[in-house]
């Protein structure tokens, strides 16, 4: 993950020039298969999640180790020549430091919510 020029603070995207997301639930953490997707190719519904992303903690509060029946949904930003993808495991997003926030984190709350609106 790069950081910040003169700090040591994660940052959630490398690049701000995304065009697209795909967002993509997986049977299970253990299961790879693919059981709902949807693509989005609004670039303002795009700077939209992204801004909502990066108001989350990135550096996490906690470490986590899940079952396999674990639900597992990836956001995949897509720009011309970029990919990169946003990890969320059983509500919680994976952060760039590769820790968790907790699960009262209300910002994650309602983007998890988001998220799962656009697969229902």
């Amino acid at each position: 993950m790069e950081l910040e020029a003169g700090t040591n603070k994660k940052q959630w995207f490398r690049h701000k020039d995304y065009t697209s997301f795909q967002i993509q639930k997986h049977r299970s953490i253990s299961e790879h298969e693919i059981i709902a997707s949807v693509t989005i190719n609004d670039v303002s519904a795009v700077r939209n999640l992204m801004n909502k992303i990066e108001k989350l903690p990135a550096e996490g509060e906690m470490f986590k180790s899940f079952g396999d029946d674990v639900e597992h949904i990836d956001i995949v930003f897509i720009c011309a020549h970029n990919t990169q993808t946003i990890e969320i495991y059983n509500h919680m997003f994976k952060t760039p430091s590769t820790a968790f926030n907790g699960l009262d984190n209300q910002d994650q709350i309602s983007l998890y919510k988001e998220i799962a609106d656009y697969l229902a």
